[in-house]
């Protein structure tokens, strides 16, 4: 919106244009309280952001995956997440070897809840070096600072991805028998 305000002074007119938006204030922010506190839509914006930074580190990563390895991760397109689920990211975290992003950990809000999603890059010289255990254990110590935030933390896991099953009891999750069903296994972190 762009407002022009002309005025006659001195003999002269003089022109004032305010660029903003319909019903903005002066010295009032959106997406913040009365505390300068972002609100929910503030918080949502933010994560979207912050996921918007590391979206090619994550797209590079699941794009050098296989089609087997996308199913692990439940992907039925080749897009992990769009710019708008961007939102749903409460945490992200790159390992990376030099300069390429070698694996990623995701907290997902879901409610009052995260979910954890996790991956590595396709290739011998990625995978079985720890990148993943070294990636869930910093998520992991995240999750810890911040365990009265959330009611719980799930590891959603394909049955036959014994490796990420071996991952998620490590680092203390534990399978719930109730949400498992003949593909897909829940797993929930148990705090400390």
């Amino acid at each position: 919106m762009r407002l022009n305000y002309k005025k006659e002074v001195n003999n002269k007119m003089t022109s004032l244009y305010h660029y903003g938006t319909k019903g903005m204030k002066w010295g009032v922010r959106r997406y913040v309280d009365k505390n300068n506190k972002p609100t929910k839509e503030g918080l949502s914006r933010i994560r979207t952001n912050r996921a918007l930074k590391t979206k090619n580190d994550v797209d590079s990563i699941i794009n050098s995956m296989s089609k087997k390895d996308k199913k692990m991760l439940n992907m039925s397109t080749d897009e992990y997440l769009s710019v708008a689920e961007g939102q749903f990211v409460v945490k992200r975290l790159i390992q990376k070897h030099g300069n390429t992003p070698v694996s990623f950990f995701d907290l997902l809000r879901d409610g009052d809840n995260l979910s954890v999603v996790i991956g590595t890059r396709s290739g011998e010289e990625y995978r079985g070096k720890g990148y993943a255990n070294k990636i869930s254990k910093k998520g992991m110590d995240w999750v810890n600072n911040n365990k009265d935030k959330w009611d719980n933390v799930s590891w959603g896991v394909n049955r036959n991805n014994e490796k990420s099953i071996n991952l998620a009891k490590k680092l203390g999750f534990e399978l719930d028998k109730n949400t498992s069903d003949n593909e897909w296994q829940d797993y929930i972190y148990k705090h400390n």
